[in-house]
């Protein structure tokens, strides 16, 4: 009589284990599932980044281009008004 009450305990109790191990599996299928779609979301948020980044660069590049430009074009200025004072001065000595 033992026994079979222990048994029944044990097979109560294996029955409880058995759900709970289901019940986790399902939980674990759907935690997987959610770490997909967010690392397909990470993944989509990280390439926009990296193309904003590159984005970035290139207004860098472009701007430091033209601030070279501007300062060439500075010192062609500066060199023509120089040009122009002194043709102004030999004028007028002329």
């Amino acid at each position: 009589i033992e026994i079979k009450a222990l048994l029944g305990d044990l097979h109560k109790e294996l029955e409880e284990v058995s759900h709970t191990c289901d019940r986790l599996r399902f939980e674990i299928s759907t935690a997987e599932g959610q770490v997909q779609e967010r690392q397909g979301a990470f993944d989509a948020a990280l390439g926009k980044l990296n193309e904003s980044d590159a984005q970035i660069a290139a207004l860098t590049e472009q701007l430091a281009v033209s601030g070279q430009n501007i300062k060439s074009a500075t010192a062609e200025v500066e060199r023509l008004s120089q040009a122009i004072a002194a043709a102004s001065a030999a004028k007028s000595r002329d």
